[in-house]
């Protein structure tokens, strides 16, 4: 499934809170370029989940906590001992910018990419 960020953003959210919203357990893997969107769109999907919760990036604590959802960055993750360290392995709702090679999830993953064109954003979820 694939949406025109441009155009269907709202869409698009909806769609992976359809996909999560009643799950006990679910990991979804953000992937994309630096600047692609991908802490944009976690803004937007934790707001139509938790309307009370602010959102940050993780980019600099590694790992954010919104409710019972947690929102990681693994962009600085070098050995996997850090990824232990952040405890992950207790966390059952997972949001994950920058999965790289790491694997995190409890389940299988979601992957959501996403792309920017010189014409468009496309968000693809697999």
């Amino acid at each position: 499934m694939t949406f025109n960020l441009s155009t269907q953003f709202d869409l698009a959210v909806d769609e992976v809170k359809k996909l999560i919203e009643h799950s006990e357990q679910f990991c979804l893997y953000l992937e994309g370029d630096l600047g692609a969107g991908k802490t944009y769109f976690v803004k937007h999907l934790i707001a139509k989940i938790y309307p009370e919760v602010e959102v940050y990036s993780p980019t600099y604590t590694l790992v954010n906590l919104y409710n019972d959802i947690y929102h990681l960055d693994l962009y600085r993750i070098e050995e996997e001992q850090e990824l232990e360290e952040l405890g992950v392995e207790d966390m059952d709702k997972l949001i994950v910018e920058w999965p790289k090679n790491w694997n995190v999830a409890q389940t299988k993953p979601i992957r959501l990419i996403f792309t920017v064109s010189k014409d468009e954003r496309t968000l693809s979820i697999q």
